[in-house]
């Protein structure tokens, strides 16, 4: 399918790059140690700053016996916990499933998010009285990463046993729109049973996050849920219908049965509708120009963010033709805050041979196709709420 993305580093390249820095660290006798790191987290009577550990002078060496490690902690980090279902909707939940998982050291296996390995990494962030029943509580950051970009975070609450086994309370962090919320670990503060944090808004891999929030939320017996602070999220400040989307410029890259094997795609600069980028021929060692053409263009939103939908034609070397509806939006990167655009349907997608007229309304879009059976209409709706994955409502 065609995907419509900002350009990042070449993948070897940084591979090429990690692999450097890690034969040099081994050179050195440099242990590389990853996985998140835990924060402090200030639990008491009156909210006031996070008290940081002073450092020591650099040419003072810790003694081992100085910093024992917390059996509470250390009895966590090697539980089985039995994870809750993640926010953020089915592709969330596929890479990072629920139910019992066993850790040794922080770290169990997760699912896999587009052919790539995951795996949960578990830090104790700091004692708290959670509720008034027996059984000593506990803040804990629940990771699910991989080595690509893609680490979101869940704040969880739990409850130690008297036999030793660990309940979880659930997700701390909830919302109504059932999204996964980014927050600020050294902000965190327990009083009175309440879980106070600041939050960033809808998860970002990449990125400035959307925007922040102090918000506070208390368990009741059977979930964590929302006390004080705002309940809504602020509007997205760019307005994607104030952009003339056939005069800008976004990148492109795609893949195409165009008789060459041929991978087009690239920064494309839109004028009156029509762009250019230079098409890669890879058994040809060679490249090409494509044509790209915008036909269509109609507007939805997703919760506070704006989306386009845009039909697109692609013109291929060789006389291939092939077209596409994209969705656009907003999106925070690490370069910035840029126009970024993802593929909802292709020709020669589910059996589709032709891409007619399309109209968006809210979340989802409409859109006239034509496949062996003929003329048919079909409503497609981003997965569980992921601008970025679409499928079929039919």
């Amino acid at each position: 399918m065609l995907e419509y993305v900002w350009r990042r580093a070449h993948p070897q390249r940084i591979v090429m790059a990690l692999c450097a820095v890690v034969a040099a660290a081994a050179a050195f006798g440099v242990h590389l140690q990853p996985g998140p790191r835990p924060a402090p987290v200030a639990a008491g009577p009156t909210p006031g700053p996070v008290a940081r550990p002073s450092r020591a002078p650099a040419t003072a060496a810790p003694s081992p016996s100085a910093t024992p490690a917390d059996p509470r902690v250390v009895a966590l980090r090697n539980a089985t916990i039995d994870i809750p279902v993640w926010p953020g909707g089915r592709r969330m939940s596929t890479a990072c499933p629920a139910g019992p998982h066993a850790f040794a050291g922080g770290a169990a296996t997760a699912g896999l998010i587009d052919g790539t390995q995951n795996t949960y990494h578990l830090n104790p962030l700091a004692p708290a009285a959670l509720d008034a029943t027996p059984g000593e509580g506990y803040l804990v950051s629940l990771s699910c990463d991989n080595e690509v970009s893609f680490h979101p975070e869940l704040l969880l609450g739990v409850k130690t046993r008297a036999d030793g086994t660990v309940q979880v309370l659930g997700p701390v962090i909830t919302t109504g729109s059932g999204e996964l919320y980014d927050y600020d670990r050294d902000s965190l503060r327990v009083v009175d049973h309440t879980v106070q944090v600041q939050v960033y808004g809808p998860h970002r891999s990449n990125g400035a996050p959307a925007f922040q929030q102090q918000r506070s939320y208390r368990y009741d017996g059977t979930a964590f849920r929302q006390v004080d602070g705002p309940t809504t999220s602020p509007a997205d400040e760019r307005a994607i219908r104030d952009i003339d989307l056939r005069n800008t410029e976004f990148y492109v890259a795609g893949r195409g049965e165009c008789g060459a094997r041929c991978d087009y795609g690239g920064m494309v600069t839109f004028v009156d509708g029509k762009g250019t980028a230079l098409t890669d021929i890879p058994q040809a060692d060679a490249q090409q120009q494509a044509t790209f053409t915008i036909d269509q263009v109609t507007y939805g939103k997703v919760r506070q963010r704006g989306l386009a939908f845009l039909t697109v034609t692609v013109h291929g070397p060789g006389g291939h033709t092939r077209r596409a509806v994209l969705v656009a939006a907003y999106r925070d990167e690490s370069g910035g805050v840029g126009l970024t655009t993802a593929s909802v349907l292709e020709e020669g997608d589910d059996g589709v041979t032709g891409i007619g007229s399309q109209h968006g309304d809210g979340d989802h879009v409409t859109v006239t196709v034509t496949t062996a059976s003929g003329q048919q209409t079909r409503e497609y709706r981003g997965d569980d709420g992921d601008l970025w994955s679409w499928r079929s409502a039919g």
